[in-house]
């Protein structure tokens, strides 16, 4: 894919007066030079933050070697702005350091593992549900069809019972007209 270092993210600047990498500014991309730390302006040094074999480092050059010719640009700009194949490319996102635009696919890698399991927990969790309500739909089940059979048992307990009480006293009749009490 072709990309042009201009538009990456991982465009680092070395500061020229404490050395510290940041960022390219929207002026810098622009101009080749940079304003340092100490409010002097520089020849911008420009390096690829993710060290693509793609990046050509622009030649060392000085503000007085520059021709004030019309249509000239810094060696920098005509650098960053050249088409080549690179695949370390990120877009950039003006305000965020070279290092954050490092982290950014492992960053997107850990929030799409994160939404993953969320989604694989949310599965999780309406699966479990819908068994839960199944198995309370069978222990209810179950239960009523238990309680049916005492029911049954119990009326057919009730039944036997008045049988042998009618039973019982049809006896008691009969042995008392046999059986004189006096």
């Amino acid at each position: 894919m072709a990309v042009k270092c201009v538009n990456c993210g991982l465009l680092a600047l070395r500061d020229a007066e404490t050395e510290n990498v940041c960022e390219v500014t929207e002026s810098t991309r622009s101009s080749g030079t940079h304003k340092s730390s100490r409010g002097s302006t520089t020849d911008a040094k420009v390096f690829c933050f993710a060290k693509s074999p793609a990046f050509q480092a622009p030649p060392e050059t000085t503000s007085r070697d520059m021709r004030s010719a019309r249509g000239y640009l810094h060696p920098v700009v005509t650098i960053i702005n050249d088409d080549r194949a690179c695949n370390q490319f990120q877009e950039w996102i003006p305000g965020k350091s070279p290092k954050e635009h490092e982290d950014m696919p492992q960053v997107a890698e850990t929030h799409r593992i994160a939404a993953d399991a969320e989604r694989r927990d949310i599965e999780f969790r309406e699966a479990t549900e819908q068994r839960i309500v199944k198995w309370r739909a069978e222990d209810k089940e179950w239960r009523e069809g238990v309680e049916a059979n005492i029911d049954r048992r119990h009326h057919a307990n009730y039944f036997a019972n008045f049988l042998l009480a009618l039973l019982g006293a049809v006896i008691a009749l009969i042995g008392s007209k046999l059986l004189p009490w006096q």
